[in-house]
């Protein structure tokens, strides 16, 4: 991954959320009743740091597709890509996505081909400003199962990522000054540091 910054002060991370805030942004959430974007509507909502946040829902995709998969591509990689192509068109600069751990073109598992595919289609839009979150497993209020805890307790930043600190880690990034990179990959253990940022 693109190597981040070391984690700023606290007051570097308020300054940056009131500059960020005065310049009136908005923001679109896609695919907000999931668990990740539960939890960022929620931050959203508490640092109120954007003037207008529009969510945008989509229809739950059944486990039980074919093997040609046609819908998985259709609603996790074309439909997405589709709806960033638009969002630019309507002037749309930072675009920020939630793929997978693993995300590879080359992986014998479809789900992180597709994932692969997903982050190409969205680079090759040309955003002023794209970030790609490849998180491991996201913990719904915090929770891993019981099969996972021992697991979990070993290695807190490489398996797993609560939500809220997922959430966090999203925000302090959005409104932190662009880097030098059009493109920003933050892989599970640098979305733990992200959100240490607060």
């Amino acid at each position: 991954s693109d190597d981040i910054s070391p984690p700023c002060m606290a007051e570097n991370i308020s300054a940056d959320m009131d500059r960020f805030k005065a310049l009136g942004h908005s923001a679109f959430v896609m695919g907000y009743s999931g668990v990740a974007g539960a939890a960022l509507v929620k931050e959203l909502s508490k640092l109120k740091i954007f003037k207008k946040v529009v969510l945008i829902g989509r229809r739950a995709l059944s486990q039980d597709y074919g093997p040609e998969f046609e819908d998985y591509v259709r609603i996790n990689k074309d439909y997405v890509v589709n709806s960033a192509q638009i969002a630019k068109e309507q002037g749309c600069k930072h675009f920020t996505i939630i793929t997978s751990k693993g995300s590879n073109k080359s992986s014998f598992l479809h789900a992180l081909r597709i994932k692969a595919e997903l982050e190409a289609g969205l680079e090759a839009i040309n955003f002023e400003r794209l970030s790609i979150f490849r998180p491991a497993k996201i913990l719904q209020d915090g929770k891993a199962s019981m099969i996972l805890k021992p697991v979990i307790y070993a290695f807190p930043t490489a398996l797993s990522v609560p939500d809220e600190t997922f959430a966090k880690a999203m925000i302090n990034n959005a409104v932190r000054p662009i880097k030098s990179s059009p493109v920003e990959i933050y892989e599970n253990k640098d979305i733990h540091k992200l959100a240490k940022d607060s």
